[in-house]
């Protein structure tokens, strides 16, 4: 199958220069690797709520946090504090020297929240398709190596 047919069955517009194909295709991978991971902790924890992301992703490309907020059929809050991680462990380490001090609360104080655009037939149509790219017969995914 071709770039432009791919693209198409993604439900993106053909034909587009393929750097573009390319580009959409990582976005696209990185959420539905996410999504993978999302369905295994729901399928052990039960639903997850809420959903947040930080890092370098969410500060260059709205588009990948949209696609995540489709993908996973749920909102998806962005804090405008870059890197959230690094304020937690700022914030663990000042609570030793500073009692009551808090840096952490300034990552939940604001954020941008994406909602899904997508329904929910498009949605399961473009994870179907998915799981069958990465576990069919000559694939690179996790089945062909169980």
């Amino acid at each position: 199958m071709g770039p432009r047919r791919l693209c198409a069955d993604f439900g993106y517009e053909a034909p587009r220069p393929a750097a573009r194909i390319i580009a959409r295709a990582a976005v696209d991978s990185i959420s539905h690797q996410i999504c993978d991971i999302v369905d295994v902790i729901e399928a052990r924890s039960g639903s997850l709520q809420l959903f947040r992301a930080d890092g370098g992703a969410t500060r260059t490309s709205a588009l990948v946090v949209q696609t995540q907020a489709d993908l996973f059929g749920r909102e998806v809050e962005v804090s405008e504090v870059a890197e959230v991680s690094a304020l937690g462990a700022a914030s663990f380490c000042l609570a030793g020297t500073r009692p009551g001090e808090r840096l952490a609360d300034r990552a939940s104080s604001s954020c941008r929240i994406y909602r899904p655009v997508i329904d929910s037939i498009e949605r399961r149509r473009r994870r179907e398709r998915w799981a069958g790219e990465v576990s069919g017969p000559g694939s690179l995914g996790r089945a062909s190596r169980m």
